[in-house]
């Protein structure tokens, strides 16, 4: 299957070549802003699309070529030979990429299955363009996000999806579904949505902050770190550009676990807050902060010649405005993020019905450990459950495979609980955990939910 789908990209790619027109000139400044990016290669997770896609970049990209050469190449991959149309996504691979990856982010789950529906089928729209854009920069190693707002055109304002890379200080769009637009009524490709300042693009809206936040890193929870696939190219050594010693910060600086734009982040560290770096990798500097080592970028920091006397504030508790050390169970799907308030960086979603352990309380935020972080949720969409309370009995019934509600039956209802608690976004009770993994294999799968449809409506297993 991999070596069918390798051939016909090579096929694409070759049956393209011979009918490209000539292409605009990229601005040198460009080229240089792009080969200058930090590169952290990041693939999917996915095996099926990451072997196309290293394929793809092992194929057609010379090996001394750099960064801008690779991300050109791609761009004019997606838009040579492609077509408008419906979504290339099929219900048989969003199941194969939930058995395979089980992804912490919703979003991610739709990026990657839009961007192999794109790349294999070179047909969708607009926000199928951006979903391969992004999987194919981030495997080259660029810190790319699809954007959803409003565009204005000609014919009037619309929705769409486009594509943000991170360059330097600022952030450059790429959009290309407005290119194809381009190069469909003229025939070649003039670069005018390709790399330019986001603050010239006023005829795009959206909201790029929470844009960012949903994206999860292709982080799965069937694989440990997701480490992917590796893509041939440069091997690069690390260059420090700078040393030890105390730093005060000039901006409000995120504060990460490792030494890596998709590390985790602890905290935002203030603006002029004076650090001790102990380490240097790169423009990364490691530091002791609130009792926890971490790392930040020092391209946004001065070193300081002495070492300045830290004054510490007294800490003022909030007021816990009625809640409660103790037992909560989620009302809706939560944002956990990583301080108590609602501009904190979002680790992720917490599903509806999750029950969790609240150590904290400051004001209506609850702090707790969940899935190996600490962090915070609003505690005004979840019910605290009050240790002493008694719990009405569960009435006593017979195992019944595929039960997931405990009604005695066996419908389609249960087999959308069972989907739901398999990505995450709805809880089973904990009392029918058991009989809802149909298949005994220990999990509780998009597999089990499969066969409590099959068994609603009196099919074979």
């Amino acid at each position: 299957m991999k070596k069918i789908l390798c051939i016909f990209l090579c096929l694409i790619m070759a049956a393209g070549a011979a009918v490209l027109p000539a292409s605009a000139a990229v601005n040198s400044s460009v080229e240089s802003l792009i080969d200058s990016a930090e590169l952290i290669p990041m693939m999917t997770g996915y095996t099926p699309l990451d072997q196309i896609v290293a394929d793809f970049f092992a194929t057609n990209v010379p090996e001394d070529a750099d960064t801008f050469d690779k991300l050109k190449i791609a761009y004019d991959f997606l838009i040579y030979g492609s077509s408008y149309g419906s979504s290339p996504v099929t219900a048989a691979l969003e199941r194969d990429i939930a058995r395979e990856c089980n992804y912490y982010s919703a979003w991610d789950a739709d990026y990657v299955a839009g961007g192999y529906g794109f790349i294999t089928k070179k047909v969708g729209s607009c926000n199928h363009f951006a979903d391969a854009f992004m999987v194919m920069a981030r495997a080259i190693g660029l810190e790319c996000y699809v954007m959803h707002g409003t565009i204005t055109w000609y014919a009037g304002t619309n929705s769409h999806y486009w594509n943000l890379i991170r360059l330097g200080d600022g952030y450059y769009v790429f959009d290309p579904e407005a290119e194809w637009r381009n190069y469909d009524n003229n025939g070649s490709i003039s670069y005018s949505n390709f790399c330019t300042p986001e603050a010239q693009n006023v005829s795009r809206s959206c909201d790029r902050e929470k844009c960012i936040s949903e994206f999860g890193n292709f982080q799965c929870r069937n694989k440990v770190n997701n480490p992917g696939t590796v893509i041939p190219g440069r091997v690069t050594t690390v260059t420090n550009v700078y040393e030890t010693g105390t730093y005060q910060l000039n901006d409000n600086m995120n504060f990460r676990a490792d030494h890596s734009i998709v590390s985790g982040i602890f905290s935002i560290i203030p603006k002029g807050v004076s650090v001790t770096v102990t380490e240097v990798y790169g423009i990364w500097g490691k530091i002791s902060y609130n009792g926890t080592t971490g790392w930040i970028s020092l391209d946004y920091s001065t070193k300081q010649s002495e070492r300045p006397v830290l004054t510490t504030e007294p800490v003022v508790p909030a007021e816990t405005s009625g809640y409660q050390i103790g037992e909560y169970v989620t009302n809706e799907v939560m944002n956990f993020r990583a301080d108590h308030s609602k501009s904190s960086t979002a680790f992720g979603l917490i599903p509806k019905g999750t029950k969790l352990t609240i150590t904290e309380i400051n004001d209506v935020w609850g702090k707790l450990t969940y899935q190996g972080k600490t962090g915070w949720i609003s505690l005004e969409y979840s019910t605290f459950i009050p240790t002493e309370a008694t719990q009405p009995p569960v009435e006593s019934r017979p195992l019944l495979p595929g039960d997931a509600d405990g009604n005695g039956k066996i419908d389609a209802e249960d087999a959308r609980l069972i989907l739901r608690h398999a990505v995450a976004i709805e809880m089973i009770n904990e009392a029918f955990l058991t009989q809802s993994d149909i298949n005994g294999d220990g999990r509780i799968t998009p597999e089990d939910a499969r066969l409590a449809l099959r068994k609603a409506v009196n099919l074979p297993l």
